[in-house]
């Protein structure tokens, strides 16, 4: 999980590996982290298929765990995971449960603004502009709220093309280059400057 958290996703991955052979079967939260890491690494490499077993079976044990913050990243991998694949019916189910589970503790304010962009997402895979432009709205407002960076950014990437969708570029534009003076992390810099190309 350090390692994780440190971006080294590689060790991350590594280290799951080597978990899973010698956690004992009955570690269900742990076994059910390690799962959850290495379904991401599955979804990193493409292997979207692989990448729904390893998160269902995570999924399983985690809500066996009780342990509502791994499930809760489950249930988000999982509907990543059904996005890909076309599966926008699926898709929305997931990201309401996470809405509708995500209360409770400020840190699930994270899950929700995740869950409300992901939902903004399919609005905008169907066209539905204004719904779109509604949860990418709260996705932003509520990564403000807890200082997340990378949500603030993808909000605004879709809130962007959101605006571009109606033909208003002027301030699609002028968001993107306002939040390009307060990000640090050069990788989000990179999506910001590919959005206004």
């Amino acid at each position: 999980n350090v390692a994780w958290w440190q971006g080294d996703l590689p060790k991350s991955f590594e280290y799951a590996r080597q978990s899973l052979n010698e956690l004992p079967e009955n570690e269900v939260f742990w076994r059910g982290n390690s799962l959850l890491i290495l379904s991401y690494e599955a979804l990193n490499e493409g292997r979207v298929l692989d990448a729904q077993d390893i998160v269902l079976e995570s999924r399983a044990l985690l809500g066996a765990a009780q342990n509502i913050y791994g499930l809760l990243a489950a249930i988000q991998l999982l509907s990543e995971v059904f996005y890909l694949q076309g599966e926008l019916e699926q898709t929305q189910q997931l990201n309401e449960q996470i809405l509708a589970d995500a209360v409770g503790d400020v840190s699930m304010l994270d899950d929700q603004g995740i869950a409300s962009l992901n939902l903004a997402h399919i609005a905008y895979e169907r066209n539905d502009l204004v719904q779109a432009e509604e949860f990418a709205r709260q996705a932003l407002d509520l990564a403000q709220r807890r200082a997340n960076e990378m949500l603030q950014v993808q909000a605004s990437i879709r809130l962007a093309l959101i605006h571009s969708a109606k033909g208003d570029s002027p301030p699609a534009r002028e968001l993107l280059k306002s939040l390009e003076g307060k990000i640090q992390n050069p990788s989000l810099l990179r999506e910001i400057q590919q959005t206004q190309a």
